[in-house]
């Protein structure tokens, strides 16, 4: 799989990392506060911006110049068809995604980049996504909800995080679903094998303390960042949504035990 490498494409068209969380905040209203898909849908969208900015880099028909702020948004706005299209019965109709830009962009304009996302990606669009991984991962442990729903917001939050790009999805998803399980006994932390028991090790490709350690500390630094006032707009919609009921309160939980969050992002496991 096609993975970006740590901000490289940010670098290469001198957008910064800024750039990339911005329009991957406006990705995630749409998904969440605007059209109400699915959490499915939503990382496949940015699982294909990001493979596409991956590509126009090595591309010699794209070329790195192709990508850059002023397109930015239309390259999102036509993944977001494009994952509609994939993961949803009905998709959005091209008008009203065009209305959302402040019609920034004409119809055309996003249906050529649609078909241009298309080719740069050989039509390769099901790649396995942190949540797909997520899911395996609470079936194996028989997670209960808590679990499952700290876990899904982890990987949404990783989302924004330009330091999560290069790491496999897998990794994700087993990070999230580590710390969720170290934050769920905060009375008696958990070691590593209680929080990534044998089945785990068996049925994913991390099998030791060293596997994990990296991906850990990242998306726990990320959490913790955001927990302890570095404050990014960009989080907020999905802060709101995981403080609901049916969701176990995540994000307010995740608050409860920023201690903890904060222990994982200095030490990893």
């Amino acid at each position: 799989m096609a993975t970006m490498a740590n901000g490289s494409a940010t670098r290469s068209w001198k957008l910064t990392t800024k750039h990339r969380t911005i329009v991957v905040g406006w990705i995630i209203q749409l998904f969440y506060a605007r059209f109400h898909l699915s959490q499915d849908a939503m990382h496949l969208c940015i699982g294909l911006l990001d493979r596409f900015l991956q590509q126009c880099i090595n591309s010699t028909t794209a070329g790195s110049g192709f990508v850059t702020q002023k397109n930015l948004q239309l390259i999102a706005v036509a993944s977001f068809l494009i994952a509609a299209k994939v993961e949803e019965t009905h998709h959005p109709p091209v008008d009203e995604l065009v209305y959302v830009t402040d019609h920034t962009y004409t119809s055309d304009q996003v249906k050529r980049m649609e078909k241009k996302i298309l080719h740069e990606l050989r039509f390769e669009l099901n790649r396995p996504t942190s949540l797909q991984f997520l899911r395996r991962y609470s079936f194996i442990s028989s997670a209960g909800d808590e679990q499952h729903a700290i876990g899904k917001f982890l990987i949404d939050m990783a989302l924004l995080d330009v330091s999560c790009i290069g790491l496999a999805p897998s990794l994700i998803a087993a990070s999230a679903t580590y710390i969720a399980r170290y934050i769920l006994n905060p009375n008696q932390p958990l070691t590593f094998e209680q929080c990534w028991p044998y089945e785990l090790q068996i049925r994913s490709p991390y099998k030791t303390y060293e596997s994990l350690s990296n991906g850990i500390k990242i998306l726990a630094q990320f959490i913790d960042k955001y927990l302890t006032g570095n404050n990014i707009k960009e989080c907020e919609i999905l802060i709101k949504r995981y403080e609901h009921e049916q969701l176990s309160q995540a994000s307010l939980y995740c608050a409860q035990q920023r201690t903890l969050i904060h222990k994982l992002a200095i030490e990893g496991v």
